[in-house]
Parts: structure tokens; C-alpha cells; sequence
């Protein structure tokens, strides 16, 4: 059976994409990941999981800044415009900032008050009102306290110098202050919540771009492709320039096996915004896809060459290397994006998927046994992840009307599972159920069937678990009682180990 590399096409919500690199498990919370097979690559070890990683906190779902000001009612309320993030260390050196302090700009919301002042994406800034920012949450504050039509002089960096500005602070509409409600309720999990809210929004004012593009990443996060597709092309016919519109847009054709139309979008954005990596490394697992190794390992390089410690894009073209017979060139990449996710885990050993992709790295450079101690570690990980933040994916995926398909990926580790059951291999039956729902967690059989090998396995704990899970997914299953009852039993029975 052919392997591949394997990407993951999660819908971004307006970020400049080299920072995505910096995200932790928590985007897990708001994103749903699917995996696409690239099926120019033969014989390759690939990434369970291959997602951008890092050390900073998520905060790439951020809304932009809202100031109340002084008005008492939403439609009054005073706002900036902007999303912002703290300064990610691989940007500041990108950026060849003095160190990291400031605000990094990800979005300029379109005839904003930021926008009529001239700050754009990548912009950091570093001084607000006459008073310097340690980090992004600092200028919020700043901005609450003014009052809407009141001037603020600015200062921010962009290509190295000191650029000075004064803002004045806007009103913001009924529709944009849904716009921002729904965006929390995405952060909070609710994305029932906040398409109601975008929907709204776009009944108030149905020109409102803001609003298509999150109801968009929404939609497209609760595996509802179309519908987002749909989303994302309205936000283009308001506005032709968006890259995040095509980006998105991409992204979701790929998920739907569209590789053609998701590299037409992903052209576009790059066109767009060609310093974006993120939209590199995309459409390079889409080449890889339809087979163009070659063309991947090209737009995996200018990633490279945007984001120097870009390691899934190392950890990618190491893949498609191998794919073309360049063992050695493949060897270095791989190495590479070993010595990143190496920086990584020293800033924060529980970074689920930090750990993935090195254990990927490390098998293709023979390291077998690094590989298995840091997969391990990332079944610890994903096993600790909170079972509140798990309930609210599963609620939110019972709600959908029509469920999206299994990945082409834990539909592999499905095969390959139901293979070593018939075999007699429980444990290698269990490894790849636990692969598989590494890829696709909101999985109720792969949830029922690691449950049930596990307890046959004497891994009461971990059987407890899947089944708690199954029955968040599946509570009226005809399985469902006997499954309820299983879990007792093996709670108990890991109380007592």
C-alpha cells in the first residue's frame, strides 16, 4: 500500500500563516484537522499529523481589538479594527526586530479606523498613546479607555523602521459587534453559537466581508466544507483581494479532494501575499498530491525560504525528497526539522504536536526508538487534553445534519486495524486505532473499538476513556448501554491497579 505525505487543512482565521507555526494544541479547540493523502510519494513514512507547531499560545482567533469606550450601547461601542497577536520569536527574527516586545498586526479589518491610518499585516506595534507595550494584551486597555472620535498616536515597525501615525478611534455597526460576539463564542467552543451570530450579522448588513469569512471558518471548522466554500467565495465577491478568502477557500477544496481548485485558490493567495509560507507549504502538499513532487519541493523551499524555522515545511520536503530518490538532501531536511521541534519542546514538552512531527522525523532518520518515546508521549499528551474541551467538538459535531466523511488517512489505519484484529494482533490492532483517531478523534467506532482492545489489554484507563468518549459521540447507540456499563467496569478496575 502507497503512503504519503499527509497535510493537515485546517481553516485559518485570518493570521499572517508563518506565525501559524507558533500555535500549541489549543487551535485544537477551534479547529477541526483533516488529513489529505499526497499520493506522489511511495514507500515514505509520513506524519500522523503534520501542523504547524510552537511555543506561543494560540492566538491567532483573537477578535480584534474593541474599545467600549464611553457609550453604553453596542452600536456606540468604540473599536480599532485589528487582530494582534504577541510576537512570536521566529517573526521577530524574521522581522529582524530588536526583541519581542509590541503588538505583531495579523489583521486589518477592511475600512477600519486602522486601516485609514495605514497599518497593515506584519506591522508590530510599540508605542500607543505615549505608552510603550510590553506585549499584545497591553494595548487593548489602551484602547478601551478611549472614546470614540478621540486621536491616538501610534508607533510601529515595518521593514526595520519607526513609522508614526495617529488613529482615530470608530464606532462600531450592530452587524460587526455580532461579528465580534460570534468570534468569542468560538473560542469558548459554541460554534452553533457564533454561526447564529454571523448569520445574524450578514441578515443586519448583507454586504458584511467580516462576517462571510468567520461564519466561513466556523462552518469549515465543523467539517461543513461546502457550506464554507460558499462563505468564503461571497467574502471574494465583496472583495477580490482577500487572500484569507482564498487561502480558506483552498484549504476547504482540499479537504473536499478539489487538489485542482485548492491550488488555484492557493495561487491566488500567494499572489496576493507573497510573503505568506503557510500558503507555500499548502499548496506543496497539494502538488504532492496530484504528483508533482518536484513542484512541491519547490513551494515547500520558498516557505523555507520565508520562515527559516518553518519545520513542518522541513519535515515536508524531507517526505517529497525521499519520494524523488534524494535520500541525502532528505536526510538533512529531516534533521532540520528534528533540531526545530528540538527548540519547541524545550519551551514546552507537552506540545502534542511538536511531538508528533519529531517522531516522524526521527523514524526517517532511523531514530525507531526516539520515534516510539515521543509518539508515547503524545498519547500522554492527547490523553490529558481537558474531556470538557472534547464534549463541546462532540456536541458540536452530533449537531451537524450531514457528518463529514473519515479522512483518507484514518480510513487507512481503519483497514490496517481491521487487518491485525482478524489476525490476532490486539496490540497492533489498538496502535492503529490510536493512530487513526490521532487523525480523526471525532470517530465513534474508532472510539468503541480502541476501547473495547484496550480493556482486553488490560489498559483500563485508556478503555474507560475511549468509551466516555464514544459515548459523548454516539449517546443513543444501540451499543451505547453496554458500553456505559464496560466503562464502570474498568474504572474501576484502573482504581485498583
Amino acid at each position: 500500500m502507497k503512503e504519503a505525505v499527509k497535510e493537515m487543512k485546517t481553516p485559518l482565521s485570518h493570521v499572517p500563516y508563518r506565525t501559524l507555526q507558533t500555535k500549541t494544541k489549543k487551535i485544537y479547540t477551534i479547529c477541526l484537522y483533516l488529513l489529505l493523502a499526497c499520493s506522489c510519494i511511495g514507500q515514505v513514512k509520513m506524519p500522523d499529523i503534520t501542523a504547524p507547531t510552537g511555543t506561543e499560545a494560540s492566538s491567532h482567533n483573537n477578535p480584534p481589538i474593541i474599545a467600549p469606550g464611553n457609550s453604553q450601547s453596542r452600536e456606540e461601542s468604540g473599536y480599532f479594527g485589528i487582530r494582534m497577536e504577541n510576537v512570536p520569536e521566529a517573526v521577530a527574527n524574521m522581522l529582524k526586530l530588536p526583541d519581542r516586545r509590541g503588538a505583531l498586526v495579523s489583521l486589518v479589518m477592511p475600512q477600519s479606523p486602522a486601516a485609514a491610518a495605514g497599518l497593515k499585516e506584519d506591522d508590530v506595534i510599540i508605542e500607543c498613546d505615549g505608552q510603550e507595550l510590553a506585549d499584545a494584551k497591553t494595548l487593548g486597555p489602551l484602547i478601551a479607555r478611549t472614546p470614540p472620535g478621540a486621536k491616538i498616536a501610534m508607533k510601529y515597525i515595518r521593514d526595520g523602521k519607526v513609522v508614526t501615525t495617529t488613529v482615530t478611534v470608530g464606532a462600531i455597526s450592530a452587524p460587526m459587534a455580532l461579528v465580534y460576539s460570534g468570534m468569542k463564542k468560538v473560542q469558548e467552543g459554541n460554534l452553533a453559537g457564533a454561526i447564529s451570530d454571523y448569520t445574524e450579522a450578514i441578515r443586519l448588513n448583507p454586504k458584511c466581508e467580516p462576517a462571510y469569512l468567520e461564519r466561513g471558518v466556523a462552518k469549515a471548522s465543523s467539517g461543513d466544507y461546502d457550506a464554507a466554500i460558499a462563505d468564503y467565495t461571497a467574502a471574494i465577491g465583496f472583495n477580490s483581494k482577500s487572500t484569507f478568502a482564498f487561502l480558506n477557500r483552498g484549504l476547504a477544496k482540499a479537504n473536499l479532494g478539489n487538489s485542482s481548485g485548492a491550488i488555484s485558490d492557493l495561487s491566488k493567495a500567494i499572489r496576493l501575499d507573497p510573503k505568506s509560507a503557510y500558503a507555500y507549504d499548502a499548496r506543496g502538499a497539494e502538488k504532492a498530491k496530484s504528483a508533482d513532487c518536484p513542484g512541491a519541493v519547490s513551494d515547500y523551499t520558498a516557505a523555507i525560504r520565508l520562515d527559516p524555522k518553518f519545520a513542518l515545511a522541513f519535515l515536508n520536503r524531507g517526505l517529497a525528497k525521499t519520494a524523488l530518490g534524494n535520500a541525502v538532501a532528505a536526510a538533512a531536511d529531516y534533521t532540520e526539522a528534528i533540531q526545530l521541534y528540538n527548540e519547541v519542546l524545550s519551551l514546552n514538552p507537552n506540545d502534542y504536536l511538536a511531538r508528533v512531527n519529531r517522531a516522524m522525523a526521527r523514524e526517517n532518520t532511523g531514530d525507531k526508538s526516539g520515534a516510539v518515546e515521543d509518539r508515547a508521549k503524545a498519547v500522554q499528551i492527547q490523553d490529558e487534553v481537558p474531556f470538557a474541551d472534547f464534549r463541546l467538538k462532540a456536541k458540536a459535531w452530533r449537531e451537524m445534519p450531514v457528518k463529514p466523511p473519515l479522512p483518507d488517512e484514518a480510513t487507512r489505519l481503519r483497514v490496517l486495524a481491521e487487518d491485525a484484529f482478524h489476525n490476532k494482533e490486539f496490540e497492533k490492532a489498538a496502535d492503529y486505532y490510536e493512530k487513526g483517531l490521532a487523525v480523526e478523534p471525532l470517530w465513534p467506532p474508532g472510539q468503541f473499538n480502541a476501547a473495547l482492545l484496550d480493556g482486553e489489554l488490560k489498559l483500563y484507563a485508556k478503555a474507560a476513556a475511549h468509551m466516555r468518549r464514544f459515548l459523548e459521540l454516539s449517546p443513543d447507540a444501540n451499543e451505547a448501554k453496554a458500553g456505559r456499563e464496560k466503562m464502570f467496569v474498568w474504572e474501576e478496575k484502573a482504581g485498583e491497579k
